[in-house]
C-alpha cells in the first residue's frame, strides 16, 4: 500500500491502494478521460483542435499503467502519444506507421508553439455537469465516510446535518435521479424511514460521479432536480484491494483482473457500527445495524464488445426506542438489484449500452406506543415491490462535428401495499389535525402496477 493512499480522519482510519483503481472510460468524453488520467499525475498537451469535445472513449482500455490506458483510448481516434518536453506526454494526429509498426521508437518533440486561443461568438449550452473521481471523493471532507456529504459541498446542493439525503436547486429530495452503472437506484439510503442517515454506496466502490445541478441530458428520464450519474471501479491490476474501518462502518473491497486483461471482478461488502457507537455512548436508543454487499463479474468478449453482469443489496435491520421505552419502533429492509450490461462499438462511428435490471424492494415496518394517561396503539407496515426494466442508449458520429443520440427504456413496476393501525387516545385536545375520536383504526392491502 502507498503511504499516499492513506487517509486519516477525525472518525476513524482508511488504509488502502486507491490509485490502483479506474471507473469505465466507455462512452465517456475523450477530453473527460484525459482530465482523469491528469488528476492522476499524467502530464498531457494537446490541441483542442486534434481532441474534439464531441470525441468520446469508444472501448474499454486494456493497459495497466497510465500512459497505456492514455494510449488505448486515443488510438481509435488515430491519435498517437509521443514524448513532449519537461516529462510530458504529447498527442498528435498519428502516421500510417504509428499505427502498423508499434515497435518503432516515438519521436522527441523538443519544442512546442504556444498560440493565442481561438474564440466564438456563438455560446454553445453545456449541462452543469461537475465530475468528481475516487481520489477526490477519499480527500473531500465530510462526515461518516459519506459520498453523498461531500457532494452537498458542491454549488447548487444542499444536505442538512441529519440525513444524508441531497437537495438539488432548492428541489426535494425524491426529485433527484441516482443511477450506479446505469441502474436507477430507487432508494440508495440506509435507515431509510429514520433520517435517511447514511448513503447506501460505499466509497471504495465508486470510481467517479457525475453530478448534474441544472439542465441535464433527455436520456436520464423525467426526474426535476438533477442527476447523480455513478460510474463503479474498476481494477487495473491482476489483484488488487482495500480496507476501511472508521467510527461509522467496517468495509473490505477486493478485485482483479485475469484472462490476460480480457475480463475482471469486483467483490465489496460494509458493515455499519451504529450500534456500538450508541453501545459505547451508553445510550439505550436500540440497534440500527446495516449492511451492503456488491458483486462484479465482466468480460470483453469480443474487440467491439463486452458484458457484466452485477448484484448490489442494502439491508437495514433496526430497533429503536425512545428513553423512557414508551414508544418502539422496528423496521427491516431489503433492497436487491441485478442487471446485465453489455458495452458494443460494432463500428468506429457507433457506440452503445444496453442493460436489462431487475430491482426488488422489501420493506416490514411495526412500532408501539404506550403513553399512560395519553395515547396508545400499534401499527404495521410491509411493502414489496418488483421493477424490471431495460434501458439502451447510443450515440453515432455523422462526420466530424455532428452526433446523433437515441434509445429508450421500459419498465414494468408490480408492488403491494400492506397496511393497519389502531388508535387509542386518553386526551383529547382542540388544536388543528389533532384527532376527534377517542379510537381509530385503519386495514389497506393494495396490489398496484404500472408501465413506462
Amino acid at each position: 500500500m502507498k503511504a499516499g493512499a492513506q487517509i486519516i480522519t477525525l472518525l476513524g482510519l482508511v488504509v488502502g491502494s486507491t490509485g490502483a483503481f479506474a471507473y469505465e472510460f466507455a462512452n465517456q468524453s475523450l477530453t473527460s478521460a484525459i482530465s482523469e488520467l491528469e488528476a492522476r499525475g499524467l502530464s498531457v498537451l494537446y490541441s483542442s483542435d486534434l481532441v474534439r469535445p464531441d470525441m468520446q472513449v469508444v472501448r474499454e482500455p486494456s493497459g495497466e499503467s497510465p500512459r497505456a490506458v492514455l494510449e488505448d483510448i486515443t488510438a481509435p481516434h488515430d491519435i498517437a502519444v509521443i514524448e513532449g518536453p519537461g516529462g510530458a506526454l504529447l498527442l498528435v494526429r498519428a502516421r500510417v506507421t504509428d499505427r502498423t509498426s508499434p515497435q518503432q521508437p516515438a519521436t522527441l518533440v523538443e519544442e512546442v508553439v504556444v498560440t493565442a486561443s481561438r474564440y466564438a461568438w456563438v455560446r454553445v449550452p453545456q449541462p452543469s455537469l461537475t465530475r468528481l473521481t475516487h481520489d477526490e471523493l477519499h480527500l473531500a471532507p465530510n462526515v461518516g465516510d459519506d459520498p453523498m456529504r461531500a457532494l452537498a459541498r458542491l454549488p447548487g446542493t444542499a444536505g442538512s446535518d441529519l440525513s444524508a439525503q441531497l437537495h438539488i436547486r432548492g428541489g426535494a429530495a425524491d426529485e433527484l435521479l441516482v443511477r450506479f452503472d446505469g441502474v436507477r437506484l430507487v432508494n440508495p439510503f440506509h435507515l431509510k424511514d429514520f433520517q435517511s442517515i447514511v448513503s447506501a454506496l460505499d466509497p471504495a466502490l465508486i470510481g467517479a460521479v457525475d453530478l448534474y445541478t441544472g439542465g441535464f441530458p433527455v436520456a436520464f428520464g423525467d426526474r426535476m432536480s438533477g442527476v447523480l450519474d455513478i460510474h463503479p471501479v474498476r481494477p487495473l491490476k491482476s489483484v488488487q484491494g482495500e480496507l476501511s474501518l472508521s467510527l461509522y462502518n467496517g468495509s473490505a473491497l477486493a478485485a482483479g483482473r485475469f484472462a490476460g486483461g480480457d475480463a475482471d471482478w469486483v467483490i465489496s461488502a460494509r458493515r455499519g457500527n451504529l450500534e456500538r457507537v450508541l453501545e459505547w455512548s451508553e445510550t439505550d436508543l436500540g440497534e440500527p445495524r446495516y449492511s451492503d454487499l456488491y458483486l462484479h463479474a465482466g468480460f470483453q468478449s469480443a474487440a467491439w464488445m463486452s458484458a457484466s453482469i452485477n448484484a448490489l443489496q442494502f439491508e437495514d435491520d433496526i430497533e429503536l426506542a425512545d428513553s423512557d421505552a414508551e414508544e418502539r419502533a422496528t423496521a427491516h429492509y431489503r433492497d436487491r438489484y441485478l442487471w446485465l450490461r453489455v458495452d458494443a462499438h460494432p463500428h468506429e462511428s457507433l457506440t452503445g449500452v444496453a442493460v436489462a435490471a431487475r430491482t426488488r424492494l422489501e420493506s416490514s415496518r411495526s412500532g408501539i406506543a404506550a403513553q399512560p394517561g395519553i395515547s396508545s396503539g400499534w401499527l404495521n407496515d410491509q411493502r414489496d415491490f418488483t421493477i424490471d426494466s431495460l434501458q439502451t442508449d447510443w450515440q453515432w458520429r455523422i462526420g466530424q462535428r455532428s452526433m446523433l443520440q437515441f434509445g429508450g427504456e421500459l419498465r414494468r413496476s408490480i408492488g403491494r401495499y400492506r397496511y393497519e393501525d389502531e388508535a387509542h387516545f386518553d386526551l383529547l385536545l382542540e388544536v388543528p389535525g389533532a384527532s376527534v375520536r377517542s379510537s381509530g383504526s385503519r386495514a389497506l392491502d393494495l396490489p398496484r402496477r404500472g408501465d413506462y
